[in-house]
C-alpha cells in the first residue's frame, strides 16, 4: 500500500512538474507574442504614417509620380501625373488596375517601351514630344525600379515639364542661327564695302601720282577731276557705311 502511495505521488508530482512546465512555456510564449506583436503594431503604425507622409508630399508635387507593381499594376499616382495623362490619355488612371491597359495606343507604346528598357537595366531617362491644343509639350520622364532582395518588385516613374525651357532653348537655337546669318551677311557686307573704299582711295592716290609728274596743265586739270569724283565717291560710301554700321 505504501509503496503504491509513494508511486501515486510521484506520477503527481511528475504531472505537477509538467504542468508547471508547460504553463511556464505558455507564459513565455504568451510574453514573446506580445511584445512581437506590441512590436508589429508599431511597425505597422510607422509603416502606416510614411506611407501618408509619402504620398502627401508626393501630391505637393509639381512633378508628376507614378508607381507600378511587379505585375504592372498603378500603384500610386500624384495629382501632376494625373494631370499629364488627362491631357494626353483624355482619362485619369484608376489605382489597382493595370497600367498599361488603360492608355491610348500611342502613349502605351511608348510607356510600354519604357517599363521594357527599365526592366532590362534600373532606370531610364528621355525626353517626350506631344502636340496638343496647338503646343507641343516636353515632358522629362525618368523611371527607376524597385528593388528588394534582387528582385525588381515594381517602379516608380517620374514626370517633369520643360516646355518651357526647351521652347527658350528652341527660341534660343533659333536667334543663334539668325545671328549666325545676319554675321555672315555683315562680314559680306563689309568685304565688298572695304573693296570699294580701297579702289576708290587708290585710284585717286594713283591719279595724284601722275599729277605730280604731269607738265600739261590741260592733263593735270582732269586727274584732278577725275580725282575730286573718286573722292567724292569714296567720301559718300564711307559715310554710309558708317552710318550702317551704327
Amino acid at each position: 500500500g505504501n509503496i503504491e502511495k509513494e508511486q501515486i505521488i510521484a506520477t503527481q508530482r511528475r504531472n505537477l512538474f509538467f504542468t508547471t512546465l508547460i504553463a511556464l512555456v505558455l507564459l513565455a510564449s504568451f510574453i514573446i507574442y506580445y511584445r512581437i506583436s506590441n512590436r508589429l503594431r508599431r511597425l505597422n503604425r510607422d509603416v502606416r504614417i510614411l506611407n501618408e507622409r509619402s504620398r502627401l508630399a508626393a501630391e505637393q508635387m509639381t512633378a508628376g509620380v507614378l508607381a507600378l507593381s511587379e505585375k504592372g499594376n498603378l500603384a500610386f499616382i500624384n495629382q501632376s501625373a494625373q494631370e499629364y495623362f488627362s491631357l494626353f490619355n483624355r482619362k485619369k488612371l484608376i489605382e489597382g488596375e493595370n497600367f498599361l491597359e488603360q492608355l491610348k495606343e500611342d502613349i502605351k507604346a511608348d510607356w510600354r517601351s519604357r517599363i521594357n528598357e527599365v526592366l532590362k537595366g534600373n532606370s531610364f531617362q528621355d525626353i517626350s514630344s506631344r502636340f496638343e491644343a496647338g503646343r507641343n509639350y516636353y515632358h522629362l520622364i525618368s523611371a527607376t525600379a524597385i528593388e528588394a532582395n534582387g528582385n525588381k518588385e515594381g517602379l516608380v516613374a517620374v514626370i517633369t515639364d520643360v516646355t518651357s525651357s526647351e521652347e527658350k532653348s528652341l527660341e534660343l537655337s533659333k536667334k543663334t542661327k539668325q545671328l549666325e546669318f545676319s554675321n555672315h551677311a555683315k562680314e559680306k557686307v563689309i568685304s565688298l564695302l572695304a573693296h570699294d573704299l580701297k579702289e576708290g582711295v587708290v585710284s585717286s592716290l594713283e591719279l595724284a601720282k601722275l599729277s605730280l609728274d604731269s607738265e600739261d596743265r590741260q592733263e593735270l586739270i582732269k586727274h584732278m577731276k577725275l580725282i575730286t569724283e573718286s573722292l567724292g565717291r569714296t567720301k559718300t560710301l564711307l559715310f554710309k557705311t558708317l552710318d550702317w554700321v551704327k
